[in-house]
């Protein structure tokens, strides 16, 4: 199981513009991995997966080949499943949320929804009849 840690950005005062947000990079901005055991009722071994250079991981999903994806700062990062980074899918603003479809991914990144066309089809493709 992947867990983000989005412990980098802190909240200021109440909602508003949007401004009342900061990002601290001497907190965390990572990706953990945990074992899942116990028939699937308990989490152990957390180990750091991945850390994210830009903003910080918001949203994160597996394709197919293990690989995990998870929205930051500048588009989607992409790691393969031993944690080395191997793409960016770069649309220069935060993503905050993605969802893999037929033939590529939803981007929803802070003020556009782009469709990024990739090879890739997500890990619940088959089950989802992609």
């Amino acid at each position: 199981m992947y867990v983000t840690d989005t412990g980098a950005v802190q909240a200021h005062g109440t909602p508003g513009n949007g401004s009342n947000f900061s990002l601290n990079p001497r907190l965390p901005s990572s990706i953990y991995e945990y074992d899942v055991v116990n028939g699937g009722t308990q989490l152990s071994g957390r180990k750091l997966f991945a850390y994210c250079s830009s903003g910080v991981p918001d949203g994160i999903k597996c394709d197919e080949a293990g690989n995990v994806y998870s929205g930051c700062g500048d588009g989607i990062h992409v790691w393969n499943p031993e944690g080395l980074l191997i793409g960016n899918i770069f649309v220069g603003s935060m993503v905050a949320n993605f969802n893999f479809a037929r033939g590529g991914v939803w981007v929803l990144a802070e003020e556009r929804m782009f469709f990024a066309k990739i090879k890739a089809r997500g890990a619940l493709a088959s089950v989802e009849g992609h």
